[in-house]
């Protein structure tokens, strides 16, 4: 049974009336007000390249609503005082996070590419009551895993991910460039290193496919992170926040388990949906990177020549051989 047919009636109703006020107000942060326009301009630029179908352009409705909504949400925490965005500018080389409490999310994977969905969580976050920091860094890893003999090099996944947020989503949704040749445990020991003398409050930002590995994985990392935070005088803590997918598997046995260990961990109450047949073909919006000018500029032969498409839709899939 979908986990909705539980939800009641009447809170989605609120929230249906909550988000369609917000859609009728004009953002009331200057900050907002841009990144707002910015993606209402990426997405209304689709229109202007031939090459796109009519369904290639649909593709996109579900995520741009998605983006929308939580941008007005995030507009909402700004002006209310319950996010309180950070200067970012000449970082990492000046650090203007105040008292020196480098309060960030961070959000780390293999990101190949930096797809839809992940900005969207990232989003999610930030729109979250739950949300805790100002600012999610974004890490694609670099360390060689041998699952994935095939990933695409550290220093093109980290370039196409910043076509897509620079510029766009700062300094809320920031790359940042420290994960080549590096996996979980080492990207977090470099952020801590960079801040020697800090207060660092670290958010790990999850999402509920990958949770009961990180979980597993979490004394460990733990220990060594605390290590680093020893050496380099920083007053290390560490918090979960975990965002959802619709028919995602149930998140509470890795949950418990980190509670157990005596970390705060909070489950996001608004899934990332699953895509609807009226929005996507196939599900293939979940391949589909945000299309910003530079990526459009990047991939746009792959979209001129359909080679965005699964083989089944352009008709090389596999089938059986032919007889004769």
């Amino acid at each position: 049974m979908d986990r909705r047919d539980n939800v009641p009636s009447r809170p989605d109703s609120d929230g249906h009336k909550a988000r369609s006020r917000r859609r009728a107000q004009a953002p009331r942060t200057e900050l907002m007000a841009r990144a707002i326009a910015h993606t209402e301009e990426v997405f209304d630029r689709l229109g202007a390249y031939s090459y796109l179908s009519t369904l290639d352009k649909g593709d996109f409705s579900y995520y741009r609503a998605f983006y929308l909504d939580s941008l007005r949400e995030i507009d909402e925490r700004i002006a209310e005082g319950a996010l309180s965005p950070v200067d970012l500018s000449d970082f990492p080389q000046v650090v203007r996070f105040p008292g020196y409490d480098i309060n960030a999310a961070l959000f780390i994977g293999s990101f190949d590419p930096f797809q839809m969905t992940h900005l969207a969580t990232a989003l999610r976050y930030l729109a979250s009551g739950g949300a805790a920091a100002p600012v999610v860094f974004v890490v694609p890893e670099g360390h060689d895993n041998p699952r994935k003999p095939r990933k695409s090099d550290y220093r093109y996944r980290f370039d196409l991910l910043s076509m897509q947020v620079t510029g766009v989503f700062d300094p809320l949704i920031v790359p940042l460039d420290i994960g080549e040749g590096a996996d979980t445990i080492e990207i977090v020991r470099r952020f801590i290193a960079m801040f020697p003398g800090s207060r660092v409050s670290m958010t790990h930002l999850l999402g509920s496919d990958v949770l009961p590995l990180a979980v597993s994985w979490l004394p460990v990392d733990l220990k060594a992170w605390k290590a680093e935070a020893e050496a380099k005088r920083v007053d290390f803590s560490y918090k979960a926040f975990v965002v959802t997918r619709d028919g995602a598997p149930p998140v509470e046995p890795s949950v418990e388990a980190v509670r157990a260990m005596g970390l705060p961990i909070l489950v996001d109450d608004k899934p990332i949906g699953a895509p609807s047949s009226t929005d996507f073909r196939e599900n293939r919006a979940f391949s589909i990177v945000f299309p910003t000018e530079k990526v459009i500029r990047h991939v746009e032969v792959l979209f001129r020549y359909n080679l965005n498409k699964p083989w089944s839709v352009c008709g090389l899939g596999d089938a059986p051989p032919r007889d004769g």
